[in-house]
């Protein structure tokens, strides 16, 4: 298997790469958390903005059963940015092994798709990127987050959407595997294909003659009794 992140850093997640990117979209409108100690600000001044990073650069994704603070150390050294663990959330959360298979996506896309397939979330604090537990996150913080995601889906989504719409697709498959599918369609169409594990055992038959990407995409999500989303550059297939 072609694995782009095949060799992965043994150190532990917070390692920090302090190399600056600059450019970028303009985030000058989407603020962090504020800090009422001066002196951690004037430290925390020179700490590069991972923001433009994570806008900027693709990557490709291929890894299988790779402990998630593995890749997300390695996304921090791609990325130039720094990538803590929340101190007070238990080890154990972040010992998870994660499989996750992305073609040509932002830094952004591919840490938010490493984190969420082992039940976690990230928000920025002090020009770093916090992993943690969806309920650990303040409201300030998530505030910023959403922000920040925002800015991330006007960086992809509209050309994914024309692409969905004019990208034609013509197959013939008969019970194959749902794995097997998503695979050949992130593959050949360049449309990156993630299901909830809950539908990874469930099998696809498609017969279909140069029908528009989305409309496979609604006739596959009725086959499987699911719903599909567009989220971080992912089709997005969950249970009904």
């Amino acid at each position: 298997m072609s694995n782009p992140l095949r060799v992965l850093l043994t150190a532990a997640v917070g390692m920090t790469v302090l190399s600056g990117c600059s450019g970028g979209p303009d985030l000058s409108g989407v603020r962090p958390p504020t800090t009422t100690d001066s002196r951690k600000t004037e430290v925390l001044e020179t700490v590069p903005d991972p923001r433009p990073a994570l806008l900027l650069k693709r990557i490709s994704l291929d890894v299988e059963d790779v402990p998630q603070t593995e890749v997300a150390a390695q996304l921090a050294r791609v990325g130039s940015i720094s990538i803590v663990a929340d101190k007070d959330v238990r080890p154990e959360f972040f010992e998870k092994q994660v499989s996750v298979r992305l073609k040509n996506v932002l830094v952004g896309s591919a840490l938010y798709w490493v984190l969420e397939a082992g039940g976690l979330t990230y928000y920025f604090h002090h020009g770093q990127l916090v992993m943690t537990t969806p309920e650990r996150v303040g409201a300030e913080q998530a505030i910023y987050s959403r922000q920040f995601r925002a800015e991330l889906d006007r960086t992809w989504r509209p050309k994914l959407e024309k692409r969905l719409l004019r990208q034609k697709l013509s197959c013939d498959l008969a019970d194959v595997p749902l794995p097997d599918v998503l695979d050949f369609l992130t593959r050949h169409y360049r449309v990156n294909c993630i299901a909830s594990s809950g539908l990874l055992r469930k099998n696809v038959t498609l017969d279909v003659e140069r029908l528009p990407m989305v409309e496979v995409l609604d006739v596959m999500a009725k086959t499987l009794g699911a719903r599909w989303t567009l989220e971080h550059e992912v089709v997005h297939f969950t249970p009904l």
